[in-house]
């Protein structure tokens, strides 16, 4: 249908830029592959046709369909396989986000379970999830483009998320942007990629190690070295079944001082030997 005075809004200075919306609609091609290491935010992502397999944090190879939402961490790489033409809603977001003006996510921390182990999940839409994503998307693509009211459709969405899916759900789906700690947590996921130790993760937080060990523990429910050693296999997995580079290239990546100790390595944390991981897994 289009909007009337298109070109009064593609000229105003309210229009939003691509580093400033919220949202953006994604056309993807049968067989197509996305690819994006170390995600500078996070990002809802809703399918709103079509389907694909996506590998990132917590997942291998996970078949999402239409009408299904996930969410892609900050600080992770991921991978998606379209498996058929796929049209995709993407929602980024910001540490200090609210559901509506009097609960904010943080607040969904005590409704994570004791001992709870993140695991990647999807959500269905609701009935009123399917109208905001359909109305939206056809608002978007007709050129509405205006920073408010990408402002005001994303804080209608969390509203939405707010009503339509229980404390308990939506404290495990979004668990890597939730807690106490919303700060600290950011700090760790964007640089511990960039350090060798957690002694100079610490430092690099001008933190004691013992200061930052007990603050790690309230953000993320586990040790540093348990939460580093999840990470780096889930880097390591990601490398053998995600790209073609050698079992070499990928043990010096990974600071294992040679193929032997990758090889114990994988047979530790996957039971299986890098060869027959990448045999089963969808490298090149």
């Amino acid at each position: 249908m289009g909007i009337l005075y298109a070109q009064e809004h593609l000229s105003c200075y309210n229009y939003a830029t691509l580093a400033e919306s919220f949202f953006a609609v994604v056309s993807l091609k049968k067989e197509e592959v996305l690819e994006r290491q170390s995600l500078s935010v996070a990002l809802l992502v809703f399918v709103t046709s079509g389907s694909m397999e996506v590998s990132t944090i917590g997942c291998l190879d996970k078949r999402i369909g239409a009408g299904q939402f996930f969410l892609l961490t900050k600080g992770a790489s991921c991978r998606g396989v379209v498996r058929e033409d796929t049209v995709l809603l993407v929602c980024r977001l910001s540490n200090e986000l609210k559901l509506c003006n009097r609960y904010a996510f943080q607040q969904l921390a005590s409704y994570v379970p004791k001992g709870y182990t993140y695991e990647f999940l999807t959500l269905d839409f609701t009935h009123r999830i399917t109208d905001f994503v359909r109305m939206l998307v056809e608002a978007l693509n007709d050129g509405l483009g205006c920073v408010h009211f990408h402002q005001l459709k994303r804080d209608e969405l969390l509203l939405y998320l707010r009503v339509e899916y229980t404390k308990e759900n939506l404290a495990r789906f979004f668990l890597p942007i939730v807690g106490t700690t919303p700060d600290f947590k950011d700090f760790v996921i964007t640089n511990y990629r960039k350090v060798r130790s957690i002694k100079e993760l610490a430092e690099r937080a001008n933190l004691s190690l013992s200061t930052f060990n007990r603050r790690f523990q309230e953000a993320f429910q586990k040790s540093p070295q348990e939460w580093m050693t999840v990470r780096r296999s889930e880097d390591v997995l990601k490398d053998l079944v995600m790209t073609s580079l050698p079992f070499a290239e990928v043990a010096e990546k990974h600071n294992f001082s040679s193929v032997s100790y990758l090889n114990t390595f994988c047979k530790k944390h996957f039971g299986k030997t890098p060869a027959e991981l990448r045999k089963n897994g969808i490298a090149p």
